[in-house]
């Protein structure tokens, strides 16, 4: 069966790749300023201070790429049976069976979020910004999970499950 795949809306996609954009010029600035302090009339600077702007300039065009590539690519895929987040990213991608979760929590991260909890302790939660894509679909999907509550946690702790 085909999966409810659900992306990122287009206009927070735009925001993204502006903002990704915004850090991969200022990656681009500093790696260009050793450039500039090398032309006549500029002091010379020291090998901290070309190791910075090296570093800066990494994190920048670094950062910028991580953030425009997961929004183009980000999605959150339902199946009847199970929840896929990924994108073309290699890191943060994530399949969690249905059976396997055991409550879910609505909060309110910049956007409202829902975080799945697996019934086993020794896995990772799983968060799944909506950003507004949400249908009757996906609130049917997650209605049927249980809210985590104090139990829930307790015996979660206690893997009784």
């Amino acid at each position: 069966m085909h999966p409810q795949v659900y992306k990122i809306p287009s206009a927070a996609r735009i925001y993204f790749v502006c903002f990704g954009s915004f850090f991969i010029a200022a990656g681009l600035f500093f790696f260009a300023a050793p450039i500039w302090s090398s032309l006549p009339g500029f002091t010379p600077r020291s090998g901290w201070a070309f190791a910075l702007s090296s570093v800066l300039g990494c994190c920048g065009v670094g950062g910028g790429a991580l953030i425009i590539i997961s929004s183009i690519t980000g999605h959150v895929d339902l199946y009847p049976d199970a929840i896929v987040v990924g994108s073309a990213l290699p890191f943060g991608n994530r399949r969690l069976e249905r059976k396997d979760i055991g409550a879910k929590m609505t909060v309110f991260i910049y956007v409202p979020s829902y975080i799945l909890y697996p019934r086993m302790k020794n896995q990772k939660p799983l968060r799944i910004g909506t950003m507004g894509s949400e249908d009757d679909y996906f609130r049917q999907w997650m209605d049927n999970i249980p809210n985590a509550d104090r139990e829930f946690f307790r015996r979660r702790r206690q893997q009784k499950l």
